[in-house]
């Protein structure tokens, strides 16, 4: 009995480092909303930005078509890049296909 407790223990440890490696690692999109009032701009004036950050050259989805989806959906007026796009050591490929996808 004591074996299949121990062999139990083991891999149970095993799926929670598996967990935490695959959440420390993962890559998905983060979408957050946020409403601002300002007095530069009249109450009937709406603009609507999308603010992309910490891309770091990776692929959402093929041909970027998770992204791209998602910015068109949310109709904006301004798509903002501010920082952490592309990664030194990686290829643009990503941003490429970002932009490419964002022309049409």
């Amino acid at each position: 009995m004591k074996h299949k407790t121990k062999l139990y223990l083991k891999r149970s440890i095993l799926i929670l480092v598996l967990m935490i490696v695959t959440l420390a690692f993962y890559h998905g999109l983060v979408i957050r909303h946020y409403v601002f009032e300002t007095s530069k701009l009249d109450s009937e004036t709406k603009l609507r930005l999308v603010t992309l950050t910490d891309l770091h050259s990776h692929i959402y989805g093929h041909q970027q078509q998770d992204l791209t989806d998602k910015i068109k959906k949310a109709k904006p007026d301004i798509i903002v890049m501010v920082g952490d796009m592309i990664d030194d050591e990686a290829p643009i490929t990503g941003m490429e296909l970002l932009l490419e996808g964002l022309q049409g």
